[in-house]
């Protein structure tokens, strides 16, 4: 589709001007570049903002930011509604039949279950403290909640920048996923995990990764095995532990708890095995991966390395298929299954988005453009119903309400100033 202009949704941040700012220039499509700039929508709101879930059947984007979700619909650019009640919104999963949502409430430590249809919350599930990102599996119908401890000091690395530390994570550090049953809105269970663990996604057909923050490698299960042997556990009252489920929110679970599956080192391999657990091990020179993007279908796995490459590799054997470089500061990896396209967002670094065009038939991947975007515009959603990529970002300013010199200007986001497009 090199010579069709694919609609590409930039959340774009303009020029900040010294009185305030105007909106951007829409550049015109050319033949050598088809994504670009479309349209941009000011939506406003407070505070940070984290991840965004596109709806595409709905045509509504999710982005969690601050103490809300808003909701944009994507036709007319206007926000539709928003979820409030939150502390802090993190990440938000949709289920497979669009009826209801689930928001990772950081602070609250809990993960908010709302109808999407009303908007109005239905549920709220106590988690491990502080959970981040979360992901709904369709084939198991389970909602995976991740949950880091506090964070190991970082690897040592040669004079390349290299890891040196491989063989395992730091002894210190551990993780929870918290198994999520939306049928009765309660939880399942826990994983413990050794190590930092970050961002989660699922490729749609049983299989969830979670990319490790403290080592070059990413986790992988099997959900329908883990609901398997957690129910398993459930119907085996003379091995129960009291105080269960739901009931013991924020307390690390005893060892001996039947719903635990303990795959720290050392010490799960026997529990964990019914799960299906194991590690894809990422080259010495990528890093920790910031993030990484899903193909199920083709089981190929998309990761953006510390190194400023995207590792293309088999999501069975681990082999590496392709490595292509992206820009620095990339935070975010998207992909589009309809047209096969990979997008890397380095608005945390050189404020353009990356774009690879995957060929089928050789399955090989070549870099077709870098679209200039803004800094900050680091957060992605992807429309597969139409190939539109979505960026959000906002404007920092000096704030000049406060007397003082030039050396005392402070700088922070303008009010109203936080955007998406069409």
């Amino acid at each position: 589709m090199m010579g069709k202009a694919l609609p590409i949704w930039l959340l774009f941040c303009s020029s900040l001007l010294a009185q305030g700012w105007a909106p951007p220039p829409h550049p015109t499509a050319l033949p050598s570049q088809p994504f670009f700039i479309h349209n941009v929508w000011y939506i406003g709101g407070v505070g940070p903002w984290d991840t965004m879930t596109m709806d595409p059947a709905a045509g509504q984007l999710y982005i969690a930011h601050g103490a809300v979700v808003q909701v944009v619909d994507v036709a007319s650019g206007t926000v539709a509604g928003e979820i409030t009640g939150l502390r802090g919104a993190r990440a938000i999963a949709l289920d497979d039949r669009g009826v209801y949502g689930y928001i990772s409430d950081g602070p609250a430590s809990r993960v908010v279950v709302f109808d999407r249809h009303s908007l109005q919350t239905v549920a709220a599930i106590k988690t491990q403290p502080d959970p981040r990102s979360l992901v709904y599996e369709p084939s198991s119908g389970l909602v995976f909640v991740v949950q880091s401890g506090p964070p190991a000091p970082p690897p040592p690395r040669d004079r390349r920048g290299r890891s040196q530390h491989q063989a395992g994570p730091h002894p210190n550090s551990e993780s929870y996923i918290t198994v999520i049953d939306p049928q009765s809105n309660s939880v399942m269970g826990w994983i413990l995990v050794s190590g930092h663990l970050g961002y989660a996604q699922s490729d749609g057909a049983g299989q969830v990764y979670v990319a490790y923050t403290d080592r070059d490698a990413l986790l992988r299960f099997n959900a329908p095995a883990v609901a398997a042997e957690l129910h398993n556990r459930e119907t085996q009252p003379e091995n129960a532990a009291p105080g269960t489920g739901n009931s013991r929110p924020g307390n690390k679970p005893a060892a001996h708890n039947p719903e635990l599956i303990d795959w720290t080192e050392g010490r799960g391999s026997g529990s964990a095995s019914g799960g299906g657990f194991g590690e894809i091990r990422l080259g010495s020179g990528c890093g920790v991966p910031h993030q990484f993007a899903l193909d199920g279908h083709a089981a190929r796995l998309f990761v953006a390395c510390a190194d400023m490459t995207l590792e293309v590799l088999n999501t069975g054997s681990g082999q590496q298929v392709a490595s292509l470089p992206i820009g620095s500061g990339v935070d975010e990896i998207g992909y589009d299954p309809v047209h096969d396209y990979i997008f890397a967002a380095d608005g945390a670094g050189d404020g353009t988005l990356t774009v690879i065009r995957r060929d089928v038939a050789t399955d090989t991947y070549a870099i077709v453009q870098n679209v200039p975007t803004r800094q900050r515009a680091y957060v992605m959603a992807v429309d597969p119903e139409n190939g539109g990529v979505y960026l959000v970002t906002d404007i920092i300013g000096a704030d000049l309400t406060h007397a003082g010199g030039i050396g005392s200007l402070s700088m922070k986001p303008i009010n109203g100033s936080f955007q998406v497009i069409q």
